[in-house]
């Protein structure tokens, strides 16, 4: 150790422009970097295990009826990603019944409504708390001009990921096995996409004569797990919550601690095994991004939330 210190103490001349904070904080990454990274050989999961697949907007807007991935694959409706597709739009929702997230599309029918409304500019677009839509940029946020849309893509969970309960006689290590690649994939897929909603009108579960609505959005486990990844990157980018065709709401993700998906409800409670899984490997890998780019403060912050998330 005296070594390390006795490297990392001598006196940086004034003349090189770094306040005094800023000279600790280099510091203090040489000095964690010296020391080594102790999560090295921890992070699970690679980045991505299986294909983005995406609906277009095009095909999205035509639909009168919510497909699984199996079934839309089978039509062709999925386009694997690359860069050169246009931009990548993330859904997060929901689920109406244990297995099948829009049985009588009803949350569907309102987000491809907000999405023509946008799209035809009766939604303009605001700087206030309503607007039309946001983008995430490297350089902060920037209104999503209309005709940015027509060319998006769509990830939905229920496109996009093998779904085991269907077909579930015809390989179902195998559609087990690609369901849970997917499930660790999501971090990759969120990393991909530009424009991330929340989709939770009001609807009533005839079933349970439950009503679904943003608060019990928040209350659901994998809900939470898909706004921590969004989150976790401390970006700046808001979330934008989807209520009806014509109520679009920008909002901040700063409390997106205060809601840890392990304390969120399961439908299936084994599922939280796979969840604990998936954000160490996404803790860990940011942790390791942010002292590599020597952001210490938000490395501070994420190391002290660890073990409540």
């Amino acid at each position: 150790m005296g070594s390390v210190e006795s490297a990392l103490c001598k006196p940086c001349p004034a003349s090189c422009g770094r306040s005094a904070e800023g000279r600790s904080g280099l510091k203090e990454v040489e000095l964690l970097g010296r020391l080594g990274k102790p999560w090295e050989g921890k992070v699970a999961f690679p980045v991505q295990e299986f294909p983005m697949y995406l609906v277009s907007m095009s095909d999205f807007l035509e639909m009168k009826a919510v497909l699984p991935h199996e079934e839309l694959k089978a039509q062709g409706l999925l386009v694997s990603y690359t860069k050169q597709l246009g931009p990548a739009l993330f859904i997060l929702h929901q689920w109406c019944r244990p297995h099948h997230p829009d049985p009588d599309f009803e949350q569907m029918k309102v987000l491809q409504e907000a999405l023509r409304n946008i799209l035809s500019g009766e939604v303009k677009m605001a700087s206030g708390a309503i607007v039309s839509l946001t983008l995430r940029t490297g350089k902060g946020l920037e209104d999503v001009q209309a005709q940015d849309l027509h060319s998006a893509f769509i990830w939905y969970d229920y496109f996009a990921v093998p779904q085991c309960n269907i077909h579930a006689s015809n390989h179902p290590e195998k559609k087990l096995s690609e369901f849970q690649a997917a499930i660790r994939s999501i971090p990759s897929y969120v990393d991909r996409c530009k424009y991330f909603i929340i989709l939770a009108p009001p609807i009533l579960r005839p079933d349970l004569k439950d009503l679904l609505d943003y608060s019990t959005w928040c209350s659901r486990g994998w809900c939470r797990v898909e706004r921590l990844v969004m989150h976790i990157a401390f970006n700046t980018m808001p979330v934008i919550l989807v209520l009806a065709s014509n109520q679009v709401i920008r909002m901040l993700g700063h409390d997106f601690f205060q809601n840890p998906p392990g304390l969120g409800s399961f439908a299936v409670e084994s599922d939280k095994v796979l969840v604990k899984e998936l954000l160490e490997g996404v803790v860990l890998r940011q942790l390791e991004k942010l002292l590599d780019q020597g952001k210490l403060h938000h490395y501070r912050m994420l190391m002290s939330l660890r073990s409540s998330l």
